[in-house]
């Protein structure tokens, strides 16, 4: 296998980088710079630190050129201020951090089944494990369901039994990435046991990761230069 030089790989903002509900969506051109103050997340408020906070936001890793197979992310270092860490979760390109959004093609779903099913679908870019989905057609967003792995485009499996409306030729939506809080992980090694394994990264499929940051309430004192460090390195 040709080796993959570091330089290719590069971080990138989601589509829709702006704080609130709808921020996620694909990748886009505009470059994460490294080690830079405010880079992904903004300061915490004395608002924020008094009542708590939790905020989102959709990363990619992109590569201009080869392939990056079997990409492991952990969290290298958390953060080092108490009142706060981060967490991480694989993404596809449509989930945003409030605002279900609708999935290409149709699906299948079965109630009392995981398995869903998909026609002129794209589950490999569009959702990864970790998020959740549900049968907009009939459900509603309380009906969501954790995905467990995706086997291609068309054929995925949850992680639990769906227990809305069975059918075919449904549209299909992934939830908020909120309704998926319970899923964040936080492995600090690539040999950790939740460490997230993404599909290969090549030109045309980068790889989305959400990164969660949870501020404790009831802190009045902030910490500077806080910051945390996520690694992506191939099998």
């Amino acid at each position: 296998m040709a080796e993959i030089d570091g330089d290719a790989l590069g971080w990138y903002r989601c589509s829709t980088w702006t704080e609130g509900d709808t921020h996620g969506g694909g990748a886009s051109t505009t470059a994460i710079t490294d080690a830079t103050a405010n880079n992904v997340f903004d300061d915490v408020s004395d608002a924020e630190r008094s009542a708590g906070d939790v905020e989102y936001r959709k990363i990619w890793v992109k590569i201009s050129s080869g392939t990056y197979p079997d990409p492991k992310v952990w969290i290298e270092s958390n953060t080092p201020a108490v009142n706060d860490t981060v967490k991480i979760l694989l993404a596809g390109s449509k989930s945003t951090v409030s605002t279900p959004a609708t999935l290409t093609g149709t699906l299948q779903f079965t109630n009392g089944n995981t398995a869903v099913v998909g026609t002129a679908t794209a589950f490999l870019m569009e959702l990864a494990p970790g998020e959740k989905i549900y049968n907009m057609t009939d459900d509603g967003e309380g009906d969501a369901v954790t995905i467990a792995s995706i086997t291609d485009d068309t054929h995925l499996t949850l992680a639990s039994n769906y227990g809305g409306t069975s059918g075919s030729g449904k549209t299909g939506a992934v939830a908020g990435i909120d309704a998926a809080a319970a899923n964040f992980v936080a492995p600090d090694a690539k040999d950790h046991a939740s460490v997230l394994a993404g599909r290969d990264i090549t030109t045309s499929t980068p790889l989305g990761i959400w990164v969660q940051r949870t501020v404790s309430a009831g802190v009045n004192k902030g910490y500077e230069d806080n910051s945390a460090t996520i690694a992506v390195e191939h099998s």
